[in-house]
C-alpha cells in the first residue's frame, strides 16, 4: 500500500468511529424506549430487596370465599377457598408501605385491535424502580351480538378484571391467595361460589388469645393495643374465625421466644 493510501485510510477512521458511535447511541435509546414501553426498570436491585423483606414476614393472606366445583352434569367434585381481591389489599398495604412499595393496575389495549384486554399490574418502590406483569382478559364475550358494539355482561366484565388484578398482584408478591384447584375448573368443571359471611372466633379462642397476650404483655408493655391496631380489630372477640390459626400460631411463638417477630405479621 502506498503511502498516500495509508494516509486516505487512517483519513476515513474518525469517520468511522463517528459511525460507530451514532450506531450505538441509536441502539441505547432504542433500548431505553422499550424498557419505558414496558414498565419494569433495568436495575431491580432495590425493589428485589424490598420485596423479600416483604415475603419475609410470612404474610398469610385469609381465604375467606368458599368455591364449590362441580362436573358438567352439576355433580359435586370438591371445594376450595380463596381471597377476595378486597382482603388481599387489606392484608397486605400496610406491608408494603412499611418497605417503600405500593401497587397500581391499568389497562392496556391488545395492540393487535383484538377483544383480548392486558390488566397491568405495577409494582413500584420508593426508589424509582418498578417490575410489572400483564395478565390477558378476553372481552370478546361481553360484545358478541351487540348492535354498535354496546357493551353487555359488565358485573362479568369486572369480575375477569378483578380476577386478573387478583392473580397479577399474588404473582409478583409471591403470596398464595387460593388453594390449588388442580385445573379441574379449567377441564371444563363448574365453579359454585358461596360467599360465606365471616363467623367471629368462639369465646374459648377470644380467651386463649387474650391469655397469650397477657404473656407477651408482660414482656412487651402496650403489645396487646398495638397488636390489636395491626389487625384492624377492638378485641380477640371481633377477630374472624378464619384468622385464628395463623394469630394463634404467631402469638404463641412470640410468646415462647419473646423476640420482635410478632406475625400477625404472618397470619
Amino acid at each position: 500500500m502506498s503511502f498516500a493510501e495509508q494516509l486516505a485510510s487512517l483519513e476515513a477512521i474518525p469517520g468511522q468511529v463517528q459511525a460507530l458511535f451514532s450506531a450505538l447511541t441509536m441502539t441505547e435509546n432504542r433500548i431505553k424506549a422499550l424498557e419505558k414501553r414496558s414498565g419494569t426498570t433495568p436495575n431491580i436491585s432495590e425493589i428485589s430487596q424490598a420485596v423479600a423483606a416483604f415475603q419475609s414476614l410470612g404474610i398469610i393472606v385469609p381465604k375467606g370465599r368458599t368455591v364449590n366445583v362441580k362436573d358438567r352434569q352439576g355433580k359435586q367434585l370438591y371445594s376450595f377457598k380463596y381471597a377476595t381481591y378486597d382482603t388481599i389489599c387489606e392484608r397486605i398495604q400496610p406491608m408494603l408501605g412499611e418497605q417503600g412499595l405500593a401497587f397500581s393496575h391499568t389497562m392496556q389495549p391488545a395492540p393487535d385491535g383484538s377483544f383480548v384486554a392486558m390488566v397491568r399490574t405495577t409494582l413500584m418502590h420508593q426508589s424509582g424502580q418498578q417490575l410489572h406483569i400483564d395478565i390477558p382478559v378476553d372481552l370478546q364475550a361481553y360484545y358478541e351480538g351487540k348492535p354498535q358494539g354496546r357493551m353487555v355482561g359488565i358485573q362479568d366484565m369486572g369480575s375477569s378484571i378483578t380476577y386478573a388484578k387478583r392473580y397479577g398482584l399474588s404473582a409478583l408478591l409471591g403470596i398464595a391467595v387460593d388453594d390449588d384447584d388442580d385445573g379441574n375448573t379449567a377441564s371444563g368443571n363448574v365453579p359454585e361460589i358461596q360467599d360465606k359471611k365471616t363467623e367471629p372466633v368462639t369465646s374459648e379462642q377470644a380467651t386463649t388469645l387474650t391469655a397469650l397476650a397477657s404473656v407477651i404483655e408482660d414482656k412487651e408493655p402496650g403489645f396487646t393495643n398495638k397488636y390489636l391496631t395491626h389487625l384492624r380489630i377492638g378485641s380477640f372477640e371481633e377477630l374472624a374465625a378464619v384468622r385464628f390459626e395463623p394469630v394463634h400460631e404467631a402469638m404463641s411463638k412470640r410468646a415462647a421466644k419473646g423476640d420482635e417477630t410478632t406475625e400477625g405479621d404472618s397470619e
